[in-house]
């Protein structure tokens, strides 16, 4: 704010105003929809332990009030947005122009992270809710492995060494073998959502980084090689975390972790195209000689252009990466190269107002 001129401030001051007091209350309800889910859900688990449906459909329910908390955020926000594009429409000045752009992209930023905010917080509760299901269904499988089994056979009662699968298991009196079910709380753990749930829980902050870095890849309509690399590196430290929990926990498990890990991760990439990694490539570059302002090694990068892409989504990545100065030098080469007739001091401001409304898309 304090980079706008005096009547500047004075249009903008009154949106970002009611922007900021709409986002407190917002944050407020949150905390109030997370406190009574919790007691509800608490409950549901110490009367239906053993049964999914009715944690199932009260984790919907709640769902549907985080997703409608959402909803409102993304109304409002366009309202607001269409006041900032108000002002931007004037006919401004590059720097006027950028330092409008500047609040209103700390706004939308806030808008993101109001959003991504609900969203985690919702993730956090089912999460938290179902690893304490998952403990209750420990404690019952517990009291399940307890009891003994009786030999069809001989009739004689044994302990079951097998207890997390179905198995046909020797007696240890008659050497007759017996099909052996596991209880309900012990299919739940073992291969429902108990063990799932719990390490998950374990490696929640983990799974926290992958998120923010798998919604920032997907983000980019022009990602890096960094990015790329970023978002393939936090998967595998979730998955590292997941697994070493699992094995920790379920006898079952018997595949070495960074097997397990490899082969997840090799889902991750098995769609991968030669032309992606060529651009992701090139957009690196790009962005490190942007980064350093060697207008030399910008230019004969804007020079070598990949397949599929051209000047203005160099320009566009720049932006979304975070990089409008690197932008105005692509653009800048771009209105000389193409012989733009507007001219370049009005040229510029419009082409950012553009790239940054696809963007927005």
């Amino acid at each position: 704010m304090t980079q706008l001129n005096p009547a500047l401030q004075a249009r903008v001051q009154p949106i970002k105003q009611k922007w900021d007091g709409f986002v407190a209350k917002v944050g407020q309800r949150v905390q109030e929809i997370l406190a009574e889910a919790q007691a509800g859900l608490d409950q549901i688990i110490a009367q239906y332990p053993t049964d999914p449906g009715p944690m199932g459909t009260a984790m919907t329910a709640v769902q549907s009030r985080f997703q409608g908390l959402d909803q409102k955020v993304s109304e409002s926000w366009d309202k607001v947005s269409e006041e900032m594009d108000g002002v931007q429409d004037d006919d401004l000045e590059i720097a006027d122009y950028m330092a409008v752009s500047a609040v209103a992209d700390a706004m939308r930023q806030q808008c993101d992270e109001l959003r991504e905010h609900i969203d985690l917080q919702y993730a956090w509760l089912e999460m938290r809710k179902q690893a304490d299901w998952g403990r209750r269904l420990y404690e019952l499988m517990q009291q399940e492995v307890q009891q003994p089994l009786t030999c069809s056979q001989c009739g004689a009662p044994f302990q079951n060494p097998v207890y997390w699968m179905a198995s046909n298991v020797p007696c240890p009196h008659c050497g007759s073998l017996v099909a052996v079910q596991p209880g309900a709380a012990s299919v739940l753990f073992y291969q429902g959502l108990g063990i799932h749930a719990m390490s998950h829980e374990q490696a929640w902050s983990e799974w926290m980084a992958l998120q923010a870095a798998d919604r920032a890849f997907k983000e980019f309509r022009h990602p890096t090689s960094g990015d790329y690399q970023r978002y393939l590196d936090a998967a595998g430290a979730y998955w590292a975390r997941y697994y070493e929990t699992t094995r920790q926990m379920n006898p079952g498990f018997n595949q070495p972790v960074e097997e397990a890990v490899a082969n997840r991760l090799a889902q991750y990439t098995a769609y991968e195209q030669p032309l992606d990694r060529i651009q992701r490539d090139f957009f690196q570059a790009l962005c490190q000689a942007a980064a350093q302002r060697n207008q030399g090694q910008l230019q004969w990068l804007l020079q070598q252009l990949p397949a599929g892409v051209d000047i203005g989504e160099c320009a566009e990545s720049l932006v979304e990466h975070g990089d409008e100065g690197g932008a105005v030098m692509v653009l800048e080469y771009q209105h000389r190269v193409e012989g733009e007739d507007e001219p370049l001091k009005s040229w510029v401001p419009e082409r950012l107002k553009e790239i940054k409304g696809t963007l927005r898309r």
